[in-house]
């Protein structure tokens, strides 16, 4: 008599993390989504790199960023599980964070520009802690066109301030904000963008999100919110 195979058993794999309290998830999802270096819009300027192989760092960190090793930053994975996950850890990562976008003529600030024009409008003005950088505390006093034309670009394509300057011992810092209303410039650029973010090999916001229905998308396995 042939042996019986063991019967098959059905799991229902849960979102548990759904079942918490919010105010409970929402200290995980923090945990999950802010970290507590700078997150770097694009390659860094000249001051910033020092030390007998700074040059080789430098040539090293260029190359990374023109071939998509380096890039600015992408949404953690956990944003991408399901929409009420996304509706709260999206402000998370852009309010709490800190993000960097250096300016000075060795910079490729338009990198840092494609990416702040990707996430759109809305994300834009959620960034609480974006801020124009240099680590040399004097490069604005010998270099005024530069940080000129870097708030210049803000202000023409997004209607971003830079009003105040904050200089510390890493460099000076200065904080950016984004006003309403600038959304018609968001659908003025999106066809030229498409070829723009391409070639910068950034990644684009309109990637498939979860269905009408909530469902969960953890690694390969199904889970139901």
């Amino acid at each position: 008599m042939a042996a019986q195979s063991p019967p098959i058993m059905k799991t229902s794999h849960q979102c548990r993390l759904l079942d918490l309290p919010v105010e409970l998830q929402l200290n995980i999802y923090e945990l999950v989504v802010i970290v507590d270096e700078p997150l770097l819009l694009n390659c860094g300027c000249d001051s910033s790199y020092r030390g007998k192989d700074h040059s080789e760092r430098e040539d090293a960190d260029r190359e990374a960023w023109s071939t998509g090793a380096l890039h600015a930053p992408h949404e953690p994975n956990i944003t991408r599980t399901c929409r009420f996950i996304r509706d709260l850890t999206i402000p998370i990562f852009y309010k709490e964070n800190q993000f960097l976008a250096h300016y000075c003529h060795a910079a490729d600030f338009d990198v840092a520009l494609a990416w702040l024009e990707n996430i759109g409008s809305q994300k834009r003005e959620f960034l609480a802690r974006l801020a124009l950088f240099d680590a040399n505390s004097n490069y604005d006093e010998w270099c005024p066109d530069q940080i000129e034309e870097a708030k210049h670009k803000l202000d023409h394509r997004f209607f971003g301030k830079t009003e105040s300057v904050v200089t510390k011992e890493s460099g000076i810092f200065r904080p950016v904000t984004f006003a309403h209303g600038d959304e018609e410039t968001d659908q003025e650029s999106e066809v030229s963008l498409d070829d723009e973010l391409s070639a910068l090999r950034l990644v684009s916001v309109d990637e498939p999100e979860a269905d009408s229905q909530d469902e969960c998308l953890l690694g390969s396995e199904e889970l139901k919110c």
